[in-house]
């Protein structure tokens, strides 16, 4: 019998592992560049609040109860917000760098989200501290806008993660984590698909309570649309896996 004829060199698997690598170098880079973009913005959020502590006298409130000041202590507390920042930031950065492989753009692209929000918080902080008459500053003063805020940025961040879901893939860190959507892929990828719109409109409902009410009303409302969110992720996401094979 005659020996087969040798295969033919097409080039192809050169072509393959090209592109393999090209794409492997491309997400380094894009990674590289998101680290650096989180922490060009947390340096952002530490010089804003290094400026408008500047301009805060000695002892100003840093603790609300009730819509009350309930603590008055040293301005330069206000740098908390800066160093819970660099904390999550160091954390997600981790996870971008040494977490689930297929996750890494999308914890990249939520730690430059996070400095972003981070920013929003620490400039309203401070500006809200120095909205205070610094010789009318007691323990009792009323406050109404830390608990609107607070609404504010919770809507922001669940539609921001809404925004992340459907392009995120299993992981151990980010998502829709309950037994029905970690059984395969194809339920992780459903789930998300479903959950990342429904988060996109809780977010932004819980964004016009923030927006619309005063005060504690602002916050109670949107733990109201929080709540209800949070049950329709866990109802709805569990309809559409439930037929998927494990």
């Amino acid at each position: 019998a005659l020996p087969p004829p040798p295969a033919r060199y097409t080039g192809l698997e050169d072509e393959r592992r090209k592109a393999a690598t090209h794409g492997v170098m491309r997400e380094g880079a894009d990674m590289k560049k998101g680290l650096i973009a989180a922490g060009v913005l947390w340096l952002v959020d530490l010089v804003v609040t290094a400026v408008l502590v500047s301009l805060m006298p000695d002892q100003v409130p840093v603790h609300f109860n009730g819509g009350e000041v309930d603590r008055i202590g040293s301005r330069f507390e206000n740098f908390t917000v800066p160093v819970i920042a660099l904390v999550l930031g160091a954390f997600l950065a981790l996870l971008a760098k040494y977490g689930d492989e297929g996750n890494r753009a999308i914890m990249t692209k939520l730690g430059i989200g996070m400095q972003v929000l981070f920013i929003a918080l620490s400039a309203f902080v401070c500006l809200n501290i120095l909205s205070y008459d610094p010789a009318e500053i007691s323990l009792g003063a009323p406050d109404t806008a830390v608990p609107k805020i607070g609404a504010i940025i919770i809507g922001v961040t669940v539609a921001f993660m809404g925004f992340l879901m459907p392009k995120s893939k299993r992981n151990s860190a980010f998502g829709i984590r309950v037994s029905w959507t970690q059984k395969s892929d194809e339920a992780w990828e459903r789930a998300h698909r479903f959950g990342g719109p429904v988060a996109i409109v809780g977010g932004a409902l819980m964004l016009v309570c923030g927006l619309v009410f005063e005060g504690y009303a602002a916050l109670a409302a949107t733990m109201a649309v929080f709540v209800a969110w949070v049950a329709a992720t866990l109802v709805g996401s569990y309809f559409v896996c439930k037929n998927v094979e494990g």
